[in-house]
């Protein structure tokens, strides 16, 4: 777990529930740090000569983002994270300490412990912003768009993977509502070949609209379900000759 022997929280007067803020301040601002992260596995620690160390490992930051600005730098191990001691050795580890990075009340202040090559420091952080990301549609003849899976919408949807596409919205009595495919999942396969980015996808398009149908493989939540495009039912019938 991200918190060693305990729940990964942050005290109540420092994190405030994203939708009250909503309805509050008639928008969504997310708690944001500038920071990419990643695990920090006991092999790693032993490997840079400090075996009991544990932590979250800073991989870069934003330049002029919070954490460049308190002066963390690439390669520190973020060890406490306010009143939490960090043991994160996992991507798992790492996606709910985002989640609950982008939680956190946006100009709130959070002292962090980092270990820079051995010396124990302390900084505090002003959260910031989490700043827009525009995601690129990619739209279908076959009823649905899709969208790279960016953080945003990564926390936006609480989504259990990085790699596939996002289907950004389903027509209404099209080919891909009658397949049952829904908002917010995740398509990973197209007739058996893999989608990871929305390159991917683009190109497995390309060759779909000279075929009747086509099997879409997706994630719901944690499930693998199976979506059959039939498109037989939705193409006006050849004049006769």
């Amino acid at each position: 777990g991200i918190g060693r022997g305990q729940g990964f929280t942050i005290p109540a007067n420092v994190v405030r529930d994203v939708i009250t803020r909503a309805e509050v301040e008639g928008r969504i601002q997310r708690g944001w740090l500038g920071i990419y992260l990643q695990p920090f596995t006991p092999e790693m620690a032993d490997y840079m000569g400090h075996p009991r160390l544990r932590g979250v490992l800073v991989s870069d930051l934003v330049q002029g983002g919070p954490a460049d600005q308190a002066g963390l730098k690439s390669g520190d191990v973020l060890t406490r994270f306010d009143q939490v001691e960090l043991d994160a050795d996992s991507d798992d580890s790492i996606n709910r300490f985002i989640q609950m990075v982008s939680s956190l009340e946006p100009k709130s202040r959070i002292s962090v412990g980092i270990n820079r090559q051995g010396q124990s420091l302390e900084r505090i952080l002003t959260v910031g912003i989490q700043p827009p990301v525009d995601a690129a549609e990619v739209d279908t003849d076959f009823g649905f768009g899709a969208k790279q899976i960016t953080q945003a919408l990564f926390l936006e949807y609480r989504l259990d993977q990085r790699e596939g596409v996002l289907v950004s919205y389903v027509t209404r009595g099209s080919a891909a509502q009658e397949a049952n495919l829904e908002v917010g999942d995740v398509i990973i396969k197209i007739d058996g070949n893999q989608i990871r980015t929305v390159e991917d996808f683009r190109k497995q398009l390309s060759g779909l609209e000279r075929r009747a149908r086509f099997l879409i493989t997706l994630k719901r939540g944690t499930v693998t379900r199976y979506a059959l495009i039939d498109l037989s039912r939705y193409r006006a019938p050849k004049p006769a000759s």
